[in-house]
């Protein structure tokens, strides 16, 4: 819906009712990458875990939630060790402006990343309370997503792939 979109994305505004502790554990979640890829911080191509572990401190909404995402951060980045050393890191939280049959669409684009191929890639990075396991319904939500179609759009050159990278909130 048009309108949905407009005022959730564009105006940044939020269903009555909408709750705001799982936005915030989001947030916190896609933080910690941004510092963990940010150049001001250290050099381009090295990442920063102490960074990110930080900044989740700063922006959880809860300490328990604070310890609960920096234990979930540390595991995730053990399991995803081998592709920080194949996947290039080209943007992090790329900001875009994308006209679609006569529609404006405003976003931003978790990750964007070059494979050892040269393929460019899109990473969606999602936190989830609920079941994400394989056949989960979760997962058919996920292929009916207008988001990250949007992204093949706002991406040049175009994404060649699209990757989830989806943790469950303990």
């Amino acid at each position: 819906c048009p309108a949905e979109y407009d005022l959730r994305y564009v105006h940044r505004l939020d269903r009555a009712g909408e709750d705001g502790e799982a936005r915030r554990v989001g947030t916190a979640w896609h933080e910690a990458f941004r510092a963990m890829h940010s150049e001001e911080e250290h050099g381009q191509g090295k990442l920063n875990t102490l960074s990110a572990i930080s900044r989740i401190n700063e922006c959880a909404p809860s300490m328990l939630w604070a310890l609960k995402l920096t234990r979930l951060f540390v595991a995730h980045r053990w399991w995803w060790r081998k592709e920080d050393e194949e996947l290039e890191v080209i943007r992090t939280e790329h900001q875009f402006d994308v006209e679609f049959e006569g529609y404006k669409f405003t976003g931003q684009i978790d990750g964007i990343v070059r494979a050892p191929d040269g393929r460019i890639g899109v990473i969606e990075r999602k936190t989830a309370g609920e079941d994400i396991g394989v056949g989960a319904a979760y997962w058919d939500r996920m292929r009916m997503n207008v988001q990250v179609g949007l992204y093949a759009l706002a991406v040049e050159p175009r994404p060649s792939f699209i990757m989830y990278d989806v943790v469950r909130k303990p």
